[in-house]
C-alpha cells in the first residue's frame, strides 16, 4: 500500500485482467480506498458496491461488500454505525447472492467467506440471516476478519451465541 497510487492501480489492473472476479484483488483495492490509506470517505464502499453488482450468483466476490461495511465500521467513531435497515438489507441481499446461494462452491477456506458475513451481519445487528451463517459455520472460527476486535475469538463466540 505504500508503493503509491500509480503502482497500486497498475497492480490492480493487471490482477483484474487475469481474473476480473478475483476477490483478493478487489479486497486489496477496497482497503487501499479507505480514508486511513488515502482514500475518500465512501469511496471504498462505492467500489465494493460496483464489484458486487458484477458478481455472478454464488460467487465469493460477494464477500467484498460485507468487508467494505466492516471497514466502514472500523473507520467510524460509532459502534452502532452499521445498525441501519438499509445496511442490514444490503448484507442480507449480498449473503443470499453469494455464500447462501445454491451455486456457491465451498472451496478450501470457505469458512473465511462465512466469517466475513457473520461479522458484518453481527455488527449490523441483523437477526435472521446471521443465524443461517453461524449455523453453517458450526463453530468454524477464522481469525480474519475478527482480528479487528481486541479478543477476536471471544467476540466470534459472543456473536455466535447472540445469533
Amino acid at each position: 500500500m505504500s508503493l503509491g497510487g500509480d503502482v497500486n492501480r497498475t497492480r490492480r489492473d493487471a490482477a483484474l485482467r487475469r481474473d476480473p472476479l478475483n476477490l483478493d484483488a478487489h479486497l486489496a483495492w477496497m482497503t487501499q480506498l479507505q480514508p486511513r490509506w488515502g482514500g475518500e470517505p465512501g469511496q471504498a464502499l462505492a467500489f465494493a458496491e460496483d464489484a458486487f453488482s458484477r458478481a455472478p450468483q454464488g460467487h465469493r466476490l460477494g464477500c467484498v461488500l460485507p468487508m467494505a461495511y466492516i471497514e466502514e465500521w472500523v473507520e467510524s467513531e460509532r459502534g452502532d454505525h452499521l445498525e441501519t435497515d438499509e445496511i442490514r438489507a444490503r448484507l442480507r441481499e449480498a449473503a443470499d447472492h453469494s455464500i447462501l446461494h445454491p451455486s456457491y462452491v465451498r472451496r478450501p477456506g470457505w469458512q473465511q467467506d462465512f466469517n466475513t458475513f457473520a461479522m458484518a451481519l453481527s455488527l449490523a445487528d441483523e437477526r435472521h440471516t446471521v443465524r443461517r451463517v453461524f449455523r453453517t459455520l458450526d463453530g468454524a472460527y477464522t481469525e480474519w476478519p475478527w482480528t479487528f476486535f481486541a479478543e477476536p475469538e471471544k467476540q466470534f463466540a459472543r456473536h455466535q451465541r447472540r445469533a
